[in-house]
């Protein structure tokens, strides 16, 4: 492979002129207001410019998917006293599919590193209270 580089006349960093010294600061500059501290091995991580975990968003559109299906089946349940259609039952199983897919996506969001998880939290709380609910309400009519 030929490097282009070789070709090319080669500037020492002190022939610039951004070294010069009317561009030169009178200060050395500060990156933070605290930045004099004397732990050296100190490091600020600003957890609000992290992006977003791809999953946690599929996360939280997976739980509130389970939450509409949740309050539909609910109200479409007390409706009809108990004794509901078949369309009840698969908005039931629709919820609860929903919902196993907002805990499996969460908790594959929190795999990623480097990423803001919050949307994996709020996931993973709303599925799996909605589970729990799922389950209690099957062993409740079961009888």
């Amino acid at each position: 492979m030929h490097d282009y580089n070789l070709k090319r006349k080669r500037v020492k960093p002190q022939e610039t002129i951004l070294d010069s010294d009317r561009f030169k600061c009178e200060q050395e500059p500060r990156l933070y207001e605290n930045d004099g501290d004397e732990d050296p091995n100190r490091i600020v991580v600003n957890y609000v410019k992290m992006p977003v975990a791809e999953n946690g968003i599929w996360a939280l559109c997976s739980a509130i998917a389970g939450t509409i299906f949740f309050m539909i089946f609910v109200r479409r349940l007390y409706m009809a006293e108990g004794a509901p259609g078949l369309d009840v039952t698969v908005m039931g199983a629709c919820g609860i599919l929903w919902s196993m897919a907002a805990v499996y996506f969460s908790v594959r969001g929190l795999i990623e590193k480097d990423r803001n998880h919050a949307t994996c939290f709020v996931g993973i709380a709303l599925g799996a209270f909605q589970i729990i609910t799922w389950l209690i309400i099957l062993i409740v009519t079961a009888r």
